[in-house]
């Protein structure tokens, strides 16, 4: 069993999971406000993700005109257990915390902390990633639900049950739907989905199902609203890949990164698609694919010409004002580091942040 299958069924066997109806009731209840002091100037927040158990997530900011690192914006309210995702949306960023079973709120204004729990009862719904559409903000789960929080109250409005679903990874909103990706649909860590659900946002119900590659994980949409989702495979013989929805066909199309495996995590700016990916050695060390996709020429091109090697890279940002490319390094168990790359694919500088950093935000 490889590193990264590994540390994914630790996440799993961490949390307990509730037996839920189609839509049940809503019973997470927002904490109290907490005031932490939040960095000035313009920079990057950098999610590390900590390690599983460990309890040691943790929020780096990296200020660009100072160069000053802020080691853990949150010290003085820790994040907790496995920080997932992390999205910005108006003036607040959202962080999901898969093992403590929340959704962390900061004000980017005015440093106030609000988490939401995410529970079924007792049971952890352990959400996984998020996305934002028209004042709202989507959250998958690994107990197969979605949740939607109005971003003014910060309630959980709904939770939704998705028919077939039961470990959900990536979402994107796009269309006026939501794709969901389900990696596993039963506790077999050996035997994995390969199913994007579709809920229709104004209904907030199922509208469709879509067959894509075996443990799709990542849903990003680009300009256009068309659909971009990476397949991780087996771990084995099937190394995954990426492919395209079709927004008005829902045809689904492999896309051809050459001799680059696009099966992790990648963001979209303009027309280029910036993805990673992994494979393993007998030996369980990793081979690191990073490239460039551009969406209307379909050529693929380098992110990095300089040399530059890795452990195992975790986590892809760009900043989109200048175009410099951030890539988390990491070994799983110590702090790490992110370097950055100008758009000639020469490295410009090293942060130091924590363990496993997964997610960028530019302010």
């Amino acid at each position: 069993m490889n590193k990264f299958r590994v540390f994914k069924t630790l996440i799993i066997s961490a949390c307990v999971m509730g037996v839920l109806m189609a839509c049940d009731e809503d019973n997470e209840t927002l904490t109290s406000k907490v005031v932490v002091p939040i960095p000035d100037g313009p920079g990057v927040y950098i999610l590390n993700e900590g390690a599983i158990g460990g309890n040691n997530s943790s929020l780096t900011h990296y200020n660009f005109g100072t160069q000053a690192t802020t080691a853990d914006v949150l010290s003085t309210s820790p994040l907790g257990d496995t920080g997932q995702d992390m999205i910005a949306y108006g003036s607040k960023l959202y962080i999901a915390v898969n093992v403590s079973s929340n959704v962390t709120v900061l004000n980017l204004q005015t440093g106030v902390l609000q988490r939401i729990p995410l529970f079924n009862g007792n049971a952890p719904r352990s959400p996984r990633y998020l996305a934002s559409y028209n004042g709202k903000v989507y959250v998958t789960a690994y107990d197969g639900t979605l949740s939607r929080i109005d971003t003014a109250s910060l309630a959980v409005e709904q939770t939704l049950a998705i028919e077939g679903a039961s470990k959900l990874e990536g979402i994107a909103a796009a269309n006026g739907k939501l794709y969901i990706a389900n990696y596993r649909t039963d506790d077999d860590y050996n035997v994995f989905d390969s199913y994007i659900f579709i809920v229709d946002i104004a209904t907030f119900a199922k509208d469709n199902q879509l067959e894509v590659g075996t443990n799709p994980y990542i849903v990003r949409a680009d300009a256009k609203g068309d659909i971009y989702v990476t397949h991780q495979g087996d771990f084995a013989l099937d190394k995954g890949g990426l492919q395209r929805i079709d927004k008005s066909t829902n045809a689904v199309t492999d896309v051809n990164t050459g001799d680059l495996v696009a099966n992790c995590n990648f963001t979209i700016l303009g027309n280029d698609l910036y993805f990673f990916g992994r494979t393993y050695n007998a030996d369980y060390s990793t081979n690191n694919s990073l490239g460039i996709f551009n969406i209307e020429n379909q050529q693929v091109t380098p992110i990095i010409t300089d040399g530059t090697t890795f452990d195992t890279v975790y986590g892809i940002g760009v900043n989109p004002t200048t175009g410099d490319v951030f890539i988390s390094n990491t070994n799983y168990a110590d702090d790490g580091e992110v370097y950055v790359f100008g758009t000639d694919g020469v490295k410009k500088k090293t942060i130091p942040v924590g363990i496993n950093a997964n997610a960028f935000v530019f302010n």
